[in-house]
């Protein structure tokens, strides 16, 4: 992984969870995922999007990204940023906050 830039991320499910989007945000890479489900749902601005089993519109994603110095440094800019929402500690303090609400320790 990190010998690449750009990580794609293909599928034709709605994928639950993005958990690799999130590993490939955190490298700095460059994203193309499929826009319904998960993958894009973590990648969120991070990332291009193409239809759920549309090769077609990956094919022409990969090649746009391809061409474009500029869109790659903002790209994996973005995924770096990204990547911290989803480190642990903000929701152990909300899991812990809710917690301590619903037992009425505030």
């Amino acid at each position: 992984m990190s010998r690449g830039q750009i990580g794609v991320l293909p599928s034709v499910w709605y994928e639950p969870m993005g958990g690799i989007t999130v590993e490939l945000m955190a490298a700095g890479k460059c994203l193309i995922v499929s826009a319904e489900g998960g993958l894009a749902e973590c990648a969120g601005e991070a990332g291009l999007t193409f239809p759920n089993g549309d090769h077609d519109t990956l094919a022409e994603r990969m090649l746009q990204l391809l061409a474009d110095p500029e869109l790659q440094r903002s790209l994996s800019a973005r995924a770096r940023e990204r990547a911290k929402k989803f480190l642990p500690s903000p929701f152990v303090d909300q899991y812990v906050a809710l917690l301590r609400e619903l037992s009425g320790q505030h």
